[in-house]
């Protein structure tokens, strides 16, 4: 499966719209038929290698999104978007407004991925790893009850 990787983001000089930049990942047959599939829009990155595909700006900057293939068109899956949008458009329908704005809440954290950053996550595996195991019981001797204070 192919995958996508946010690079960058960009204003497009023929639109003026917003666009990102996605560095492509998978086996190499499948990176292989990308980029014949490409043709002369084929984008590399920097280093020369690592293919590229052009897309909407994504909502989770550290995210990996698939990539699909229709009629040999390749394109980053948000299909994720539409049915976040479905689900509280359900609850408007079906439910109430504050319903539906309870559920566009919990939509819209779910799309934006973890509110930790890379740097607060190692930070708090470092302090966790770093805190003193507990000494092991000696299980060699019997069991005795603790003073009592």
């Amino acid at each position: 499966m192919l995958t996508a990787k946010f690079r960058n983001a960009f204003t497009s000089s023929t639109t003026g719209n917003k666009r990102a930049w996605y560095k492509v990942s998978g086996s190499s047959t499948e990176l292989e038929a990308y980029k014949a599939a490409q043709g002369s829009y084929l984008a590399f990155d920097e280093d020369g290698v690592t293919p590229l595909i052009s897309s909407d700006c994504p909502l989770d900057e550290e995210a990996t999104y698939k990539i699909k293939v229709y009629k040999d068109r390749y394109y980053v899956d948000f299909s994720m978007i539409t049915i976040a949008a479905g689900a509280i458009e359900s609850a408007e329908r079906r439910g109430n407004a504050r319903l539906a704005d309870q559920i566009a809440i919990k939509q819209a954290d779910k799309l934006m991925g973890t509110t930790i950053t890379p740097s607060a996550s190692n930070a708090l595996q470092a302090a966790v790893s770093a805190t003193a195991e507990p000494e092991p019981a000696a299980l060699d001797e019997p069991i005795k009850p603790s003073a009592k204070k």
